[in-house]
């Protein structure tokens, strides 16, 4: 059977010496286009947007677009359509994203000059369209910049599931599924604080540390962080300024992970000398936990449906030492040697 190497999934990526986007709003476009077109994940995009030379600031623009038009697509596209004369469905990807760049930041954040918003996405559309689409996304916007608040929505007593389906950005099923159980109000509370942009939180690598000296730790690092209130070693990150830079970082003193997530690795009750098959293993979280949790003493084998999408690199700078029993096996490989 074979087996990719750890070094290459889980190695540190050089740093690249130059952009390979011209502006944050450029690599916005670029890894929303990935997550509609390939599946891709959005947390292993962000990370790699740290190898390009962004500044801080742009990297939290980068997080900020591509995490709020994903959160409100719904209502984003909505009123993308009621200023298009057009159906929504038969415009190109890249400028679909681009308008949804565009009204993403004409109508949910503040602080951004509509003029410069508009102006960004119409030389975006010049690189990715024609004459043709660049116009389109220029009137689209410009319409969104002054006539935005006068959008109609469907009525929410006559159409309580289509009006929070589209207001409040979430899918269908899980809307009328939520209405049934717990009635308008409370699902609509339930809609917008899902919506709601939490803390980064940060999973302690307790092969190699504990929380409270990670947390002394970054600390010193001038990064702020505090204990998650819930799970002991999880950390909550309100600032991530310089976090992705740290010593801890870079030799995989953590990761970052939400602590639900440690629900499931944790009801397995992991025990040293298991044997684990991860069948639906990337981005990695969970695996990599599950190795942590056997005192890195259980044989676990990695794999995924989705071929492109490998453990992230950021894990850990040295995994032949943290996961001496951790296999990542390429699926096609796999198929190969259980058919014959």
């Amino acid at each position: 059977m074979s087996v990719v190497n750890n070094k290459t999934l889980y190695g540190q990526s050089p740093r690249r010496s130059s952009r390979k986007f011209s502006s944050a709003r450029e690599a916005a476009l670029h890894f929303l286009m990935r997550i509609e077109r390939d599946g891709a994940y959005p947390d292993h995009l962000l990370s790699q947007s740290r190898k390009w030379g962004f500044e801080h600031q742009e990297e939290a623009f980068i997080a900020e677009v591509i995490l709020g038009v994903l959160q409100w697509r719904g209502r984003i596209d909505w009123i993308i359509q009621y200023f298009l004369h057009r159906e929504i469905n038969t415009l190109p990807l890249p400028i679909l994203t681009i308008l949804r760049i565009g009204v993403y930041q004409l109508h949910f954040l503040k602080g951004i000059p509509p003029h410069a918003a508009c102006s960004e996405a119409v030389n975006l559309a010049k690189t990715y369209g024609h004459r043709g689409t660049t116009g389109l996304v220029n009137a689209v916007l410009r319409a969104v910049a002054v006539k935005g608040d006068e959008v109609s929505y469907p009525w929410a007593l006559h159409e309580p599931i289509r009006f929070l389906t589209i207001y409040g950005s979430h899918p269908a099923w899980l809307v009328e599924k939520w209405l049934a159980r717990y009635g308008y109000k409370e699902t609509e509370k339930l809609l917008f604080n899902n919506n709601e942009r939490s803390h980064l939180i940060i999973r302690v690598n307790c092969l190699k540390t504990t929380a409270q000296k990670l947390i002394t730790e970054l600390t010193e690092d001038n990064v702020t962080v505090f204990p998650d209130p819930i799970d002991e070693d999880y950390i909550r990150v309100p600032e991530a300024r310089g976090l992705f830079k740290t010593a801890a970082y870079h030799e995989g003193r953590f990761t970052v992970q939400e602590p639900a997530a440690a629900i499931a690795t944790r009801l397995m009750e992991v025990k040293p000398g298991m044997r684990i098959l991860d069948a639906c293993a990337a981005p990695g979280g969970k695996t990599t936990h599950l190795a942590e949790l056997s005192g890195n003493r259980a044989f676990i084998t990695a794999l995924d449906p989705n071929q492109k999408m490998t453990p992230r690199s950021e894990y850990y700078s040295n995994p032949e030492q943290l996961f001496e029993f951790f296999d990542w096996v390429d699926r096609d490989q796999l198929k190969k040697n259980t058919l014959s």
